[in-house]
């Protein structure tokens, strides 16, 4: 019966740490995600900026 129990403890405690191994995967992969998502938005409002920059020049001449 104390092995059943030992067991069941191991388990649990294995079964924990395998979730918080998942989570801590699943936030890497989140914070990478945002990461390069906002990475692309910051490019995107640097050429609308370069856009509009080489568009107000020409607008002068």
């Amino acid at each position: 019966m104390a092995e059943d129990e030992h067991s069941n403890v191991f388990r649990h405690r294995y079964g924990i740490q395998v979730l918080n191994d998942l989570q801590e995967v699943f936030l890497m992969h989140l914070k990478n995600a945002i990461y390069e998502d906002d990475m692309e938005y910051q490019k995107e409002q640097e050429e609308k900026e370069n856009k509009n920059q080489h568009q107000i020049r020409y607008s002068f001449k």
